[in-house]
């Protein structure tokens, strides 16, 4: 990615009359991504992302309020959706202009109409570099200047790093609004190969559109033009290979046969093979291995094609399978009779749809644990099977809709050559599949109510265990779901939770496993973490435990340090990384204060805002888990999560924003307390 690192000059732009900043540079050919000064900033949490890649597509023009709320919630917002949409602009102008008062729109993004415009400056958006390559490329090449054209192509297809917005093209809405720039780079793509074979230089793009076929492994036309490409450079043996794996895949997923443009570009390099065999022997290529097409005939030399599905194949039910995919129950459970006993009274009752019940609370208190152990403990009751499914995968990214459908209907037994492509179909067949089924259906690590509503099974007798960190009201208004906050559990259960992890060989001394509770803040992924070091150091008891935990210069860095999934800072970066801008530096400027709570006024004070805006942003981190209302108007947060906001204030603000904000709560907390400043 370019970056202009000096200092940056003053240009005046002739939509707007404002300024811009050169040294801003933006990327949505791949994943979205924005830098300043060669330094990347955040550009907030993933729809804010999908907004700013949404408003980079269309660069110039005008994006209406109503479609970018369309699009944000694929049809289903939640009333709240425009003062959201408001916020997120706010964040982004703010990212891009931090110099310009809180209520200018400056020069970047503008209000037009109902809606909202990004400016189209080339220096920015390396989608209108893109765009401006390509056209200079073909004029180029209208001229005859083919050597300069393929070598603007070649500039303008390195620009892209994936797919146009990386993995944030969830909904159909998305996804056509972003093809649409993508199929531009497959078209680009096939005119420099076809530029590049014009000129005899197939290997100044082979690099090039190996990467980008990549992307797109059925698109025929651009596998046939890397076919070309690679048997123009001398790579027989891998284009036959490429064609033979576009068919297979055509075969197995959707028993279709090879284009003609495909087949042409093989026909190609066997007749090129054969030619060349006719003048030496010794260069006739070994030809790929292909797998067989059992029981199909081969008539033809050059390509056999597998026969077409008969019609009525798809319409076959699939195989009945009774799903056990539920991870394993702890060997020992402890604790948590009050929220298991809720359960059982919920599940009792007679009911018109499937029981849901959704459970939240902090990152590492034990939600994921509850409901495998619930599932488990019910799961005699549900004799159609169990569905495990996490919402969140391995990137910390959300699993979109399309997929966490394809992998529940592939479990219950649908080919994947049957899928159907759109989501709404996806939906009614598993509706359909799950009617009047007695079954649990576990949706882990949820982060919204339009994650969940499509997986909901259609069945009075099903139950469907959510887990997420932000609560979610909304599943309870729609779905009818039953809340169920999991918080930290007592003292004396997380003593009970702790002793029982401990090997049996460590005394259990009870003055010194309480103050370890007190150190892990009765977080029981902390605590899992203390019993499993004990077990890995035969002979630690409490008390040496205690001694290497109290050694360790931060809290957080007693517990595991590889920056694993059962790290608990691991787990609290990914709710940092989901809040604004502003939300995030209100948790980081919380550490600067040494009580456990803190009001509304408190944190107005840190930030130097009004109260009502800092209830908002209050409210943001009390939906992330990252801190708790423990009484109306008044928050805190557990011991572990400060010890992580202490971390990321050291790391991220500097000296004087620590000690500015540190300066105003000493004058609130003066002034609150009578004094005369």
């Amino acid at each position: 990615m370019l970056t202009h690192t000096s200092a940056p000059e003053t240009v005046h732009t002739a939509d707007t009359g404002g300024t811009i900043e050169p040294s801003l540079r933006a990327q949505v050919l791949g994943p979205v991504r924005i830098w300043r000064d060669g330094r990347e900033l955040d550009l907030g949490p993933r729809q804010q992302r999908c907004l700013f890649a949404l408003l980079m597509a269309r660069a110039g023009q005008q994006v209406g309020m109503r479609e970018i709320v369309e699009i944000l919630w694929a049809g289903n917002p939640p009333a709240s959706a425009v003062n959201i949409v408001h916020k997120y602009v706010s964040s982004l102008r703010r990212l891009l202009e931090p110099r310009v008062a809180a209520r200018d729109s400056g020069s970047w993004l503008v209000r037009q109409g109902s809606g909202y415009q990004l400016t189209d400056d080339p220096r920015m958006s390396d989608l209108v570099r893109f765009r401006n390559l390509v056209a200079q490329a073909q004029t180029s090449a209208r001229a005859g200047e083919d050597t300069h054209a393929l070598a603007l192509y070649q500039d303008a297809l390195r620009l892209w790093k994936g797919r146009y917005s990386g993995d944030l093209a969830e909904t159909i809405f998305e996804v056509a609004e972003f093809d649409t720039i993508n199929r531009e780079l497959f078209d680009t793509a096939a005119q420099a190969a076809e530029l590049a074979l014009r000129v005899n230089d197939p290997a100044g793009v082979l690099s090039l559109l190996r990467r980008i076929a990549s992307w797109d492994p059925l698109n025929e036309p651009l596998q046939a033009q890397l076919v070309e490409i690679l048997d123009a450079a001398g790579h027989k043996v891998e284009a036959l290979a490429v064609y033979d794996t576009v068919r297979t895949r055509l075969d197995e997923e959707f028993a279709l046969e090879p284009g003609p443009e495909l087949r042409a570009a093989r026909r190609q390099v066997l007749s090129r093979a054969l030619a060349a065999e006719k003048r030496d022997p010794s260069t006739a290529p070994e030809p790929a291995a292909r797998p067989a097409f059992t029981g199909r005939r081969h008539d033809d030399p050059v390509h056999a094609l597998p026969p077409m599905r008969r019609l009525g194949d798809s319409l076959r039910p699939p195989a009945r399978i009774r799903p056990a995919q539920l991870p394993p129950d702890l060997p020992v459970f402890v604790g948590r009779q009050t929220e298991m006993d809720f359960v059982r009274e919920i599940v009792r009752r007679e009911t018109n749809g499937p029981v849901v019940i959704a459970m939240s609370g902090m990152a590492g208190v034990g939600k994921s644990t509850l409901a495998v152990h619930l599932a488990h403990t019910l799961s005699g009751g549900y004799e159609d099977g169990q569905i495990y499914l996490d919402l969140r995968d391995g990137a910390g990214a959300e699993v979109a809709t399309p997929d966490a459908l394809a992998t529940i209907l592939l479990s219950l037994g649908i080919p994947a050559a049957d899928l159907p492509g759109r989501v709404e179909a996806r939906v009614a067949l598993y509706r359909s599949l799950t009617a009047g089924k007695k079954m649990i259906v576990l949706l882990d690590n949820a982060r919204t109510i339009q994650q969940v509503r499509p997986l909901v099974p259609n069945s009075a007798r099903g139950l469907v265990l959510v887990t997420s960190r932000p609560p979610l009201p909304g599943l309870a208004a729609v779905e009818g779901a039953s809340l169920l906050p999991v918080g930290l559990p007592s003292a004396r259960t997380a003593r009970d939770l702790l002793a029982a992890r401990l090997p049996d060989d460590v005394p259990a001394e009870t003055c010194v496993l309480d103050d370890i509770i007190d150190l892990c803040g009765r977080l029981p992924l902390a605590l899992a973490l203390v019993a499993a070091r004990a077990s890995a150091f035969p002979g630690l008891g409490p008390a040496e435990l205690m001694t290497q935990l109290c050694r360790v210069p931060s809290r957080l860095e007693a517990f595991a340090r590889d920056g694993g999934p059962e790290d608990p800072r691991s787990l609290y970066v990914w709710s940092y990384e989901q809040l604004s801008e502003s939300a995030a530096r209100l948790f980081r400027l919380l550490a600067l204060h040494d009580d456990e709570t803190v009001t509304v006024p408190v944190c107005a004070s840190l930030l130097g805002i009004a109260d009502n805006e800092t209830a908002f942003l209050l409210k943001e981190l009390a939906e992330s888990s990252l801190i708790c209302e423990v009484a109306p108007g008044r928050f805190g947060s557990q011991v572990l999560v400060r010890a992580y906001a202490r971390e990321l204030l050291a790391a991220t603000d500097s000296p004087d924003d620590r000690s500015s904000a540190a300066n105003r709560l000493h004058h609130y907390l003066l002034h609150q307390a009578g004094y005369q400043i």
